[in-house]
């Protein structure tokens, strides 16, 4: 029943009056994009039923929705409404009114009647509240009534919470849900009457603590006595200490006197409940007033009324001052003139509120039908938000708006065919808000040096959020053209003077338009610079080299250009600039004295001249250095001796004479050359000791000086001896003749006199005279062997003595020969052969020679054998298969050289391998280590280790190569095997000494498993459940029966890959005692054809259908696996 206004009416007139004065400013209309339609599965199909009651996630990355169609999840529906979440990123949809295994309810979940603002998300968005009438949701099942869930997101599982605190289901219908905005508690109205100690007995608002489990009555006055009415569409205040709902109550609170709907705040902290459906004065409406709503901040509540007039229209009351503000009106602020005008939700920044109405008086041009408006708070524009991109209206009903969380997107829901909509149906669709830019921050004029870092920055708001582009004008704003890449909120480049007053502004632009900031003004200067100056030597000498380093800096960068270095007024000479702002000049034609340098830089476009401080560079006259040397030191009397003497300077080369001294006479002068060299010769230096100086005396650039005292010694003549032999080598026995000349050595002179001894080392063997400088000896008494005989002059008056080179005289050995045989030749590898060697005297020798004999194969020794009788033999059985060149070296005696026989051309072949071929295990499981081991032997009676590598084959596939050891075996260790036999063999590559050989077939088994091994958690090689291994188990007839079994490798993994079931058959029949024998094939439900792999469950399954399977029968079964081994097992069919 709808009761009348009778004495509040004159106060709503009063209300709307004082709107329309707040609202006759200039509106401005929401700027909204294409509505998009999402209540689509993960294709984009969209849904073949209703879709309603949109409702965002905190973060606005997902949308809730209610929808009966069957095509958005990829399992049922069940036939009824279901509530689905869908993902605005990705597409995907899912169940959320389904048990925790994804099962959706086996009955409806229907939507709450309030408004889809309405929190049905906790904070962090991991749960959702719902409403449904399954009861298939929990544990245990519920018992038939509508009852509230919480569904976690995260994990799937449901909990039931219209249950008193000790978990018991409430007796009746709950419904109109709300999470509180901590997520701690929900709020919803049930008839039920049972969730308290004490009876309740109408319709009633509950809040449930989901962390103790506690309920509250929250529909009673502020002593806590139940409300007289019905109550529902209950929903929390932002800060969650507060309720609003809607109560057909009259014993609530002061001033509800009527059994009206009226629409109520309660504090769940205090208990104090309001009346809020009321005027500035507090005096309750008389119309029914529905569907509250909190505004973002908690301060207001918005509502709709119906009013006397037959018009339902939307307020908003103001907690705090009592005000009432009409939202359904137009522009101006003349109400809505339709019925409908409801559901009101607030933008989160509280400056709008959408609702739905049909009312045709809200925009220009008017509306018709049910449409989505928004309304905006401060300038009172109303946007018809349900429209098509091109601003037309929707062709069908358009409803239950709701904004996403950040304001840039509104939901609604909608039948309109030119929305998008193909099935008459309500569907959700999503349409961003666009806000055209706001410039906020714009770019500040700036004043920098040139080389300097420019910035600018400038920044803006807008939805979608804008781009920016920055633009430069060169003539004073009259134009400005686009910066290539300069689409960042800050612009910045290194500064040049040609960029002297631009202008610079930031354009922003998104899909509602564009804004552009203020211009900043770049201002540019020359940067000031310093020169500073170096020497690199100061003082210097005359004939100096100098380099003068001029450095040019600035703090806003590196200038360039060229630097003028002068001395005094006069220009030395110009240097440019190297990248780091130094430029140098070499100089070396300063003259003696005192040089006032500076550096003066002349600037560039960027940057100012500067001349460096004055540098005081002194030169001085250079010092000097002589040196003395003779050119034969020691000499001999009368030998030309030239004393050299040399004046150098760092600072050039000296000029003058130089004099030299013997002590203090005077030799000589010498003229110092282009070289600054001086020269005298004497040969009148007595024989003794001299000290020679050379004093310089200096020129008009460089000082004197005197070089250190040189010791000059004259010395007697020397003589030189020369020796010869008659014969040599001779042989034992043998006379020699040995001579000596002897003369002065140069530059000495003259005859010389005495007598010469010659000697063996240190032993004389006789005294001769000199004649003509020549003296002779002659002895056969050497023995064999070396000699080392000298001839020794004695020296005279005016000659020292000396001594020939020594004369090696050799006594040598006879000469032999040598001969070499083999014993067997060719010869096997392996095989002993025994090698003898004659050796003999060379005339004029004689005599049977003794000691050893060395054997060599080329130049490796084999071994070594004494002679007797002149013969030595020596046996070997080492000798690898090749072609050998043996010979017989003979070391010699005490009489006798040694000698070495002829080559002898020694054959040795090849040596047969076997080979012989193990593995361990043998039968293996699946991926099972298993060790091949390969032998191989030198076949008798050849001896010896082959060496080289083995390659293991399977048929004609490689498996891999191992290198012999030292005792000639070779191991492979591989897991690769597939299931099944293989002939495994190896093959041996030979060596230099053995030939390659093949082993015999080795078959190699590879198997599963056996039965019983953990594979996965659950038995291998055994019928898995239903079907009971250790027994016959009992299904009933006609039921699909699955056949479900694991085999798995060595490391208990199962084992997925194709193939691995050869065959599936009906092998038995038992009915009764009798037993028939069958061969049939296994018939299954659509769709297995045979067995498959369900990687979920990592098990093979098959589905047998026993619709033609008599009942009271069991029925066996053989699997045969491709390893040939058979999984048997069987059931019963009742």
């Amino acid at each position: 029943m709808v009761p009348s206004f009778s004495r509040k009416l004159p106060y709503a007139v009063g209300v709307f009056a004082l709107v329309l004065v707040a609202w006759m400013v200039t509106a401005t209309a929401t700027n909204l994009g294409a509505p998009l339609l999402v209540s689509t599965n993960s294709s984009g199909v969209a849904g073949n039923g209703f879709s309603i009651h949109a409702n965002f996630s905190p973060d606005g990355t997902h949308l809730l929705f209610w929808s009966n169609s069957n095509n958005l999840a990829s399992s049922s529906n069940h036939g009824f409404q279901q509530l689905y979440i869908k993902d605005l990123t990705t597409g995907a949809v899912a169940f959320v009114s389904a048990d925790a295994g994804g099962i959706a309810g086996n009955n409806a979940s229907t939507n709450p009647n309030n408004s889809c603002q309405v929190r049905m998300f906790s904070p962090d968005g991991t749960k959702v509240v719902f409403e449904s009438e399954a009861t298939n949701l929990v544990s245990g099942g519920t018992n038939g009534n509508a009852h509230i869930f919480v569904k976690n997101l995260t994990t799937g599982t449901v909990t039931l919470e219209s249950a008193d605190a000790n978990g018991v289901q409430g007796n009746g219908n709950s419904m109109d849900f709300a999470f509180s905005p901590d997520g701690t508690k929900v709020a919803f109205d049930t008839s039920s009457s049972n969730l308290l100690p004490t009876a309740t007995h109408v319709q009633d608002i509950f809040v449930k603590d989901l962390t103790t489990n506690a309920v509250m009555l929250v529909s009673a006055d502020a002593s806590g006595a139940e409300g007289n009415g019905s109550s529902s569409w209950p929903v929390f205040s932002p800060d969650g200490t507060e309720v609003a709902f809607v109560s057909f109550s009259s014993n609530l609170a002061p001033g509800a006197t009527n059994s009206t709907a009226q629409v109520y705040v309660k504090n769940i902290v205090t208990g104090g409940i309001t009346l809020a459906s009321t005027d500035a004065n507090s005096i309750e409406f008389s119309g029914q007033n529905l569907l509250p709503m909190f505004s973002p901040d908690g301060s207001k509540v918005a509502f709709n009324s119906l009013l006397p007039t037959g018009n339902r229209e939307i307020f908003i009351k103001d907690l705090v001052t009592g005000a009432l503000t009409l939202v359904s009106s137009d522009a101006s602020g003349v109400e809505a003139n339709g019925n409908t005008s409801q559901l009101a939700v607030f933008s989160p920044d509280g400056t709008q509120v959408a609702f739905e109405s049909e009312a045709t008086n809200l925009v220009p041009g008017g509306s018709s039908g049910q449409q989505v408006f928004i309304k905006d708070l401060a300038t009172g524009a109303v946007t018809l938000a349900s429209t098509d991109a091109n601003g037309v209206q929707s062709n069908s009903s358009s409803s239950d708006p709701n904004f996403s969380p950040d304001r840039t997107a509104l939901a609604f829901q909608s039948e309109a065919s030119n929305l998008g909509v193909t099935n008459g149906t309500f569907q959700i669709f999503v349409r961003q808000i666009l806000v055209a830019p706001a410039v906020t921050t714009s770019p500040s004029s700036l004043t920098i040096t040139a080389g300097q870092t420019a910035s600018f920055t400038a920044a803006a708001t807008g939805t979608p959020a804008p781009t920016v582009q920055w633009q430069v004008s060169t003539d004073g704003g009259v134009s400005f053209s686009n910066i290539a890449g300069a689409t960042s909120t800050t612009l910045t480049f290194t500064a040049s003077l040609s960029q002297n007053g631009n202008l610079y502004q930031a354009v922003f632009s998104n899909s509602a338009g564009s804004a552009t900031s203020s211009a900043a003004t770049l201002t540019v200067i020359n940067p000031a610079t310093t020169t500073a100056l170096v020497s690199s030597a100061n003082p210097s000498a005359f004939d100096q080299p100098v380099t003068f380093t001029a450095t040019v800096s600035s703090p806003a960068g590196i200038p360039t250009g060229t630097v003028t270095f002068l001395d005094g007024a006069s220009s030395l000479g110009t240097g440019t600039l190297d990248s780091s702002g130094m430029a140098t000049l070499t100089t070396a034609s300063l003259a003696v004295g005192a040089h006032s340098i500076t550096a003066s830089y002349g600037g560039d476009t960027n940057f100012n001249p500067s001349t460096s401080s004055p540098l005081s560079q002194t030169v001085n006259k250079g010092a000097t250095t002589v040196t003395a040397i003779s050119s034969a030191n020691p000499s001999t009397f009368g030998q030309p001796v030239t004393f050299t003497a040399t004046v150098s300077s760092p600072a050039g080369i000296p000029t003058g004479t130089v004099t030299f001294l013997d002590g203090t006479t005077s030799l000589g002068t010498g003229a110092l050359d282009s070289l600054g060299m001086a020269t005298l010769t004497t040969a009148s230096l007595a024989v003794g000791a001299h000290s020679i100086t050379a004093p310089y005396g200096g020129d008009a650039n460089f000082n004197p000086s005197s070089s250190s005292p040189l010791a000059q010694t004259v010395n007697k003549g020397a003589t030189t001896v020369t020796s010869i032999s008659s014969a040599n080598p001779s042989v034992f026995g043998q006379g020699v003749i040995f001579s000596a000349a002897v003369a002065p050595a140069a530059p000495g002179a003259g005859s010389l006199t005495g007598t010469i001894t010659f000697q063996d080392g240190a032993t004389s063997l006789g005294t001769s005279g000199i004649t003509n400088g020549q003296a002779s000896f002659t002895t056969s008494s050497l023995a064999v062997g070396s000699h080392s005989v000298t001839a020794v002059y004695n020296g005279d008056g005016n000659f020292n003595g000396a001594s020939s080179a020594p004369v090696t005289q050799a006594v040598n050995k006879a000469a032999s020969s040598t001969s070499v045989a083999s014993s067997a030749n060719p010869a096997a590898f392996a095989q002993p052969v025994t090698f003898t060697a004659t050796v003999a005297a060379v005339a004029p020798g004689a005599g049977t020679p003794t000691g050893a004999v060395d054997f060599l194969d080329g130049g490796t020794a084999l071994g070594t054998a004494s002679l007797t009788g002149g013969q030595a033999t020596f046996t070997s059985s080492s000798l690898s298969i090749a072609s050998h060149s043996i010979t017989a070296v003979y070391v010699g005696d005490g009489n006798f050289n040694g000698s070495t026989s002829a080559p002898l051309t020694e054959t040795v072949t090849n040596t047969t391998a076997l080979v012989t071929l193990s593995s361990s295990p043998n039968p293996s499981l699946l991926n099972q280590p298993v060790v091949l081991t390969a032998k191989v032997a030198a076949v008798p009676p050849a001896v010896g280790t082959p060496t080289g590598t083995v390659a293991f084959r399977d048929g004609a596939t490689a498996l891999g190569t191992a290198a012999l050891s030292s005792s000639g075996v070779a191991t492979l260790t591989l897991s690769t095997l597939a299931v099944g036999s293989h002939s495994l063999t190896a093959v041996y590559s030979g060596d230099a000494d053995f030939s390659g050989a093949t082993s015999a077939a080795l078959t190699q088994t590879v198997q599963y498993a056996p039965a019983g091994t953990s594979c996965d958690g659950e038995a291998g090689h055994q019928i898995l459940p239903p079907i009971d291994p250790a027994g016959p188990s009992v299904f009933k007839q006609r039921r699909t029966v699955p056949a479900k079994f694991r085999v798995c490798d060595a490391n208990g993994i199962s084992i997925g890959t194709p193939g691995v079931v050869s065959s599936f058959f009906l092998i038995e029949i038992l009915k009764g005692t009798a037993t028939s024998s069958v061969q049939d094939v296994v018939e299954t439900d659509i769709p297995d054809t045979a067995f498959r792999w369900d990687p979920t469950s990592q098990q093979w399954i098959f589905n047998i259908t026993t619709a033609d399977l008599a009942a009271g029968n069991t029925y066996v079964y053989a699997i045969t696996l491709n390893d040939g081994s058979v999984i048997y097992f069987q059931y019963g069919l009742r």
